[in-house]
């Protein structure tokens, strides 16, 4: 018994010596990895960027009826028209523009640094955001005393 004992336990042993210096395991057949450059921009876009929206082909406006009452109507006329228009701003009128809602008198004629709508488009994230040439044509009106026609 005992020396069936030691033959197998001899096999055993022969096995694993075997085992731990001739087999080649995964790690050893696995190719070392590849160095890759990866492309990270150095400052992060800080708000997505916003959806285009189609500029009123127009020259600069003169009153409500003359392209302003266009251009809120395509910018502002989704969230603000009618008896339910966000923070109670309807601009899809002349009397609604002027009235203004629960923030204030939306167009001050005369005064643009009072005027709701000025004061949200002069922060910029307004999501119908006027562009540039617009905020001019805007101020300018408003300074001439918004007129109607």
């Amino acid at each position: 018994f005992f020396a069936l004992y030691s033959v197998v336990a001899l096999a055993m042993l022969a096995g694993i010596v075997w085992f731990v210096t001739m087999e080649q395991t995964a790690i050893a057949t696995v190719p070392p990895p590849e160095e890759v450059v990866i492309y990270s921009p150095l400052t992060p876009t800080p708000f997505p960027t916003p959806i285009p929206t189609a500029t009123p082909a127009i020259g600069q406006p003169t009153s409500w009826e003359d392209g302003f009452a266009g251009l809120f109507a395509s910018r502002c006329g989704q969230c603000h028209s009618g008896p339910a228009a966000i923070g109670g701003l309807d601009l899809s009128s002349y009397q609604g523009a002027l009235q203004g809602g629960e923030g204030g008198p939306g167009i001050v004629p005369g005064d643009p640094d009072s005027s709701l709508v000025m004061i949200r488009q002069a922060e910029g994230k307004h999501p119908g955001q006027f562009n540039a040439q617009e905020m001019l044509w805007l101020r300018a009106w408003i300074e001439a005393g918004a007129p109607e026609r």
